[in-house]
Formats: structure tokens, sequence, C-alpha cells
């Protein structure tokens, strides 16, 4: 070891001290659960930024489903970046990294409710808001195809 790195040679790992969190986001409350997991409102420790982050269990992890999906979110991430024609209702990547017990990928965060929560409390849409919601599902899939 050199000296310039200050250490005194003698550190084992299992001297060398554990960062707090080996994740880079404060986890906040959750959003949601799924069968492989849950997605929690989470604020970025170095930016303060708000990002939905998807944590799904390491042995319940499929990489065929799981590389696809994060290829997507890379895109739309990309695609905002180069032009204003990415629908808003698109959630895009903002990184990912594995802990000891997940994988975990941050995504902007897309503030509003499930559309299963609206039908739930008004019953019947009102068909202007049907053709909005509509719209939004459909200039999503425009984009995405």
């Amino acid at each position: 070891m050199s000296s310039e790195s200050g250490s005194s040679g003698d550190e084992s790992p299992e001297n060398v001290p554990l960062p707090v969190s080996t994740s880079p986001f404060e986890k906040i409350s959750c959003l949601g659960e799924g069968a492989f997991g849950a997605v929690w409102l989470a604020r970025c420790r170095s930016s303060g930024k708000y990002v939905a982050l998807k944590e799904i269990s390491r042995h319940l992890a499929d990489p065929l489903l799981l590389e696809p999906e994060r290829d997507v979110l890379r895109e739309i991430a990309e695609g905002r970046e180069k032009s204003a024609l990415v629908s808003p209702a698109l959630a895009g990547l903002v990184s990912t990294f594995v802990t000891p017990f997940a994988i975990c990928m941050a995504m902007d965060l897309v503030e509003g409710t499930h559309l299963q929560d609206h039908l739930r409390a008004e019953g019947q849409m009102q068909e202007v808001r049907v053709q909005w919601y509509t719209a939004e599902l459909a200039g999503a899939l425009d984009w995405l195809h």
C-alpha cells in the first residue's frame, strides 16, 4: 500500500467500516407493492431529486424480464434529453444499482394515482376525462412503438 492512501496497512475486510447505506437514495414511503417487490418514493442523497424507486428482491429477479424493462426506461430517458416529444406519462430511468438484497431501478417520479383508484372513487367517468386518459395512453404507446 502506498503511504499516500493514509492506510496503516492492517485493514482486513472485517476492519473496513461499512457505509451507512448501500443505496444512493433515501426511501420515504411506499407507493405500491407488486408480485416482485415494492415501489418507493425516494430522494437522491446527492441532488435531493425525488424518484420512484423500484426494488426487486434478488431471489425473485428474472433477467429476461428486467433487462428489457431497463432498456425501455433508458430509451425514454434518452428521448427526453433529445426532444420534448416524449409523453409526460412515461417514466424514464434515472439510475440502477444493486444492494445485498435487491436490484433497484430509480425512475422519474410521475405524480398522481392509479387510474383504477379514480374509477373506484368516481364510478363511471365523464366522456371528456376518458378521452384525456385515452389520448395520454395513445401518445405513450405511439412513442414506444
